[in-house]
C-alpha cells in the first residue's frame, strides 16, 4: 500500500478531473488499485489520498482502511478503483462491486458519506453510484487529456514527473548493484578509516560540512556524487547528531538539494548503512507529500535493518496518518537544538 497524506491543494471539475488528477497526487498512475481520495469541510478540502492493490483487499484489510479515513477526521470518501483485467468483465454488471458495497457498507458504519465510487478504465471512468444516463452514459465517460495548472503544481510540489506505474517510482530509489554496488563496498572499507583518525565528534561534523556543501550542488543540477564522498556520508549518517542535522535541513527546511542528494544515496548505500538514508528520505517524501515514494523507502529501511528504532517511529507515524506539519516541526532546527549527550561513539538508532 502506498498513500499520501499531505493536503495538496487541488480543484478540479467533476469526476472526470479527479480521475484525471490522481496520477499527479500520487507520482504515478495506479495499476489494478483501489484509490481512496478523503474529503473534510464545507470546501471539501481533501486531508488525504491513499492507495491500495485490488489484489490484497478483503473484509479486514477495507475495515482498516475505513479505520484509518476516519482517523484522518475524513466526511466524505470518493473511491477510484483502476484496472484493467478482462476477467472482471465477463460477470454481469461492474467489475468489483462487491468491494464497492462493503466499502460503503463500512463507511456508514463510521459515519462516513462514499459520495462516489468510479471505475476508471482504458481512458474512460464509470460510476458506481449514478445511472443517470445524462451524466454517466453506460459507454462510460471519456477521461480529459488535459492536464490543468492546479495538476501541474500537484506534480511539482510532489518533486517528480507522474512515473506510468508504482514499480517506476520504485526503480528511482532502487539500491545499485553489480560493478557500481561492488566499487561502492571498497570505497566504503578505505574512507572507514577517517572516523578512526578523526574522532566522532570531529568526523561527524566533517561530514555534516560536507552534506551540505554537495546538497548545494545538487540543488543545480546536473551534479556527480563520487564515491568516496558518497562513503564519507553514509558513515556520518550513522551519527544520531549528523543525521538530525540533516533531517533538519531536508525535512523542516525543505533544502531542495538535499532531497536529490538522498536519493543517490539511497541508491549507492551497502546494506549495512542504507536505513539512516532511506529512512531520511521516507521522511523527507512523506513531509512533502508523497506518501507514495515515503512507504518505498521505508520499506528499504526496514528490510535494512528492522531494528532501525527511527524507522520503526516514523512507518508508525504514517501508519497513524501524522499530519506532515507535525513531522517538519518536530524536526526544526529550534526543536532540535538543545542539550546532548557526550557520545563515546557512533550511535545508529
Amino acid at each position: 500500500m502506498s498513500e499520501m497524506s499531505a493536503p495538496v491543494r487541488v480543484k478540479v471539475d467533476g469526476p472526470g478531473g479527479l480521475a484525471a488528477a490522481v496520477p499527479h497526487l500520487f507520482g504515478f498512475h495506479p495499476r489494478e488499485s483501489l484509490v481512496l481520495v478523503a474529503l473534510k469541510g464545507a470546501r471539501r478540502r481533501v486531508v488525504f489520498q491513499l492507495r491500495v492493490d485490488l489484489a490484497d483487499l478483503g473484509p479486514r484489510q477495507l475495515e482498516d482502511l475505513v479505520l484509518r479515513l476516519r482517523h484522518a477526521e475524513a466526511e466524505e470518501v470518493i473511491a477510484l478503483l483502476y484496472t484493467e483485467d478482462d476477467d472482471s468483465f465477463r460477470v454481469p454488471g461492474m467489475p468489483h462491486e462487491d468491494t464497492v458495497d462493503d466499502l460503503r457498507s463500512r463507511c456508514d458504519g463510521h459515519g462516513l458519506v462514499l459520495t462516489d465510487a468510479l471505475l476508471v478504465r482504458s481512458g474512460r471512468w464509470w460510476s458506481y453510484l449514478c445511472d443517470d444516463p445524462a451524466c454517466c452514459p453506460a459507454e462510460g465517460t471519456a477521461m480529459t487529456q488535459d492536464v490543468t495548472e492546479t495538476e501541474v503544481a500537484a506534480a511539482v510540489q510532489l518533486g517528480q514527473a507522474t512515473l506510468p506505474d508504482r514499480e517506476a517510482l520504485a526503480a528511482t530509489i532502487a539500491p545499485y548493484d553489480g560493478i557500481l554496488a561492488a566499487a561502492m563496498d571498497q570505497t566504503v572499507d578505505r574512507v572507514a578509516a577517517v572516523p578512526l583518525k578523526l574522532g566522532v565528534a570531529e568526523f561527524a561534523a566533517l561530514a555534516g560540512r560536507t552534506f551540505g556543501e554537495i546538497a548545494q550542488r545538487f540543488a543545480a543540477p546536473p551534479a556527480v556524487l563520487k564515491k568516496e564522498e558518497a562513503a564519507l556520508l553514509l558513515l556520518g549518517l550513522s551519527d544520531i547528531r549528523m543525521r538530525d542535522d540533516v533531517a533538519g535541513r531536508c525535512v523542516a527546511v525543505g533544502d531542495d538539494g538535499s532531497f536529490p542528494l538522498l536519493q543517490e544515496l539511497c541508491r549507492l548505500a551497502p546494506r549495512s548503512l542504507a536505513a539512516p538514508p532511506y529512512t531520511l528520505l521516507a521522511a523527507a517524501a512523506y513531509s512533502r507529500g508523497n506518501g507514495a515514494l515515503a512507504a518505498i523507502a521505508l520499506g528499504h529501511a526496514l528490510a535494512a535493518d528492522p531494528t532501525y528504532s527511527l524507522a520503526r517511529l516514523l512507518d508508525d507515524a504514517l501508519q497513524r496518518q501524522l499530519p506532515p506539519s507535525l513531522l517538519r516541526a518536530a524536526w526544526r532546527p529550534s526543536a532540535a537544538a538543545g542539550p546532548r549527550r557526550r557520545s563515546r561513539g557512533v550511535r545508529r538508532d
